[in-house]
């Protein structure tokens, strides 16, 4: 069942008075804006003229313009070029669906920068958004440096490093990135780099690659596999949306979140989440339909709204240092049977498990005493009509320790045979020999 949601804040806090729509629309040249003083921006809301090149201002009555809003642009077929300003955070998906004449983007800030900002809002909605119009454009940044050609891929060079802007939207089969262009290490692959690149069935990164943007493998419906270098530190959101024909991908050691959306709707089947994981954020694996195995982090914090909806996943097993569970993280999970959690969980948000029939038991590793004093435990009816087992300790498991017993007494035998076997032929050389 695929579910149907809105963003509480999407990518960025900047822009929190989005949802509330706070601010009327008014009117600056060809421009609708909504003016957000008090949070000292506002946003492109509509643009009445969009022909031939446009220039988006970088500010409006003395606040930064930081977002391109829902539909902008859209279907503005004789919109040739864009000139986006260094002020831009976020741009919805939709911001440009349509422009089938853009065929030049100008960015007033680095390629590095183009990589921060955040584009692709409403990517939540059930069939997702898979308009290329932005990404198809050349892409122009500080005024001089356009991309260049490398084989299949369009890359700049920046200090000295390479980035990988964008690889040939018809592109087939398994992909090999290179470690070097123009001499340069390859250190980047850019924000919706392999969009919608549907056929490429295996991405191979170099060992150089330190940054993977947002939305970098987003839409690869036949992306079987991708390896992520160790040098990644932080993942982006919604880096592997909808990518279906994923069953699995290594997590490199680093990272302390799993951020927002970042297996959404994927085919992933199982994972493990590294240790150093603090956080599993906003609707990380919602939707993720084939999921069956999660191998929680040691040093989980938080588990945020959304994480594990709609997912086959049987058991979740929480560590000590757990200290949130927000609302709906593990909703619709029809085939979860069983929870862990530790004593140090201290927030448990409304209807955690909604819509998970099958939950039959919790297992908790305080005592009652202890359950009772957990934030809005009570009005979870799945958590509190589950059979309770308090005080829980995982059991032994005696079956590895006798194997290893035997496996040491096996050894030990074994060299005692040797010692007397070497004994009693040392004897019988001596015999011989006397």
């Amino acid at each position: 069942m695929k579910i149907k949601t809105i963003s509480l804040l999407l990518f960025f806090t900047i822009l929190i008075s989005i949802l509330s729509l706070s601010a009327s629309a008014e009117t600056e040249g060809i421009f609708e804006y909504f003016d957000e003083s008090d949070y000292g921006y506002c946003m492109i809301g509509k643009c009445y003229e969009p022909v031939g090149k446009v220039v988006i201002p970088a500010e409006i009555g003395g606040n930064p313009v930081v977002t391109i809003h829902d539909s902008a642009f859209a279907d503005a077929n004789e919109l040739t070029a864009i000139v986006i300003p260094k002020t831009i955070t976020g741009i919805y998906a939709t911001s440009f669906r349509g422009c089938t004449g853009l065929k030049d983007a100008y960015y007033e800030g680095s390629a590095s920068e183009w990589n921060e900002i955040q584009i692709g809002f409403e990517c939540e909605i059930d069939e997702g958004i898979k308009d290329t119009s932005l990404f198809d454009a050349k892409i122009h940044f500080n005024d001089e440096t356009t991309t260049k050609k490398h084989g299949i891929f369009e890359y700049v060079i920046e200090n000295k490093k390479a980035i990988i802007i964008k690889c040939e939207r018809n592109t087939k089969g398994v992909v090999k990135v290179p470690e070097k262009i123009e001499g340069c290490d390859v250190i980047s692959i850019g924000n919706h780099a392999f969009f919608n690149c549907t056929e490429i069935e295996e991405i191979i990164l170099p060992d150089t690659v330190e940054k993977i943007s947002t939305f970098a493998f987003a839409y690869c419906d036949n992306l079987k596999k991708v390896n992520i270098p160790k040098k990644v530190s932080e993942l982006k959101p919604f880096t592997f949306v909808d990518c279906v024909s994923l069953k699995a991908v290594s997590l490199p050691d680093k990272i302390k979140e799993i951020p927002m959306g970042l297996f959404m709707r994927s085919g992933i089947e199982n994972i493990v989440i590294p240790s150093s994981v603090e956080t599993i954020s906003y609707q990380a694996f919602i939707d993720c339909e084939s999921l069956t195995s999660v191998t929680l982090p040691q040093n989980l914090k938080l588990l945020s709204e959304g994480a594990f909806t709609n997912t086959a996943i049987k058991e979740l097993v929480f560590s000590e240092g757990l200290k949130e569970i927000e609302a709906w993280a593990i909703t619709e999970c029809k085939n979860l049977e069983m929870i862990s959690l530790p004593k140090s969980v201290e927030k448990i948000g409304m209807n955690i498990c909604d819509g998970c029939d099958n939950l039959k038991t919790v297992r908790y590793a305080g005592d009652e005493s202890d359950w009772e004093k957990i934030d809005l435990v009570k009005i979870n009816n799945e958590i509190n009509n589950a059979e309770k087992i308090f005080s829980y300790k995982a059991p032994e498991n005696k079956k590895t320790k006798t194997s290893f017993y035997i496996a040491i007494s096996s050894a030990v035998v074994l060299a005692l045979l040797r010692i007397i076997i070497s004994a009693v032929k040392k004897k019988r050389n001596k015999e011989d020999i006397g």
